[in-house]
């Protein structure tokens, strides 16, 4: 069984509060991250540029806060990012079905 960047994490992941947080983190940079791309295609393609550029600003700053919450590897966040997005697929999104 393959791990995922999250559960090679050195972070003491045992309280709920930090884990938690971390999947919030990760639900509000998909949900961010596929707004923005919808934005930029599908039946959203006229998304204002402030729109598009207001979500990826969310983004950085989710990136931010979970870099903090890996000791500050802004490395290892980006992994569990792209990880949780690679895992997500975006099933049913815009992205799954230009691929």
């Amino acid at each position: 069984m393959s791990t995922t960047p999250l559960e090679e994490t050195p972070v003491c992941l045992t309280t709920s509060s930090r884990g938690s947080e971390i999947a919030r983190i990760l639900a509000r940079i998909e949900a961010e991250y596929i707004g923005a791309a919808r934005g930029l295609e599908g039946y959203a393609a006229v998304a204002r540029h402030e729109t598009i550029t207001h979500r990826l600003e969310g983004v950085s700053r989710d990136y931010d806060r979970l870099a903090e919450l890996v000791g500050g590897d802004r490395d290892k966040a980006m992994g569990i990012i792209l990880g949780h997005l690679d895992e997500a697929s975006w099933e049913g999104g815009t992205h799954a079905t230009n691929q």
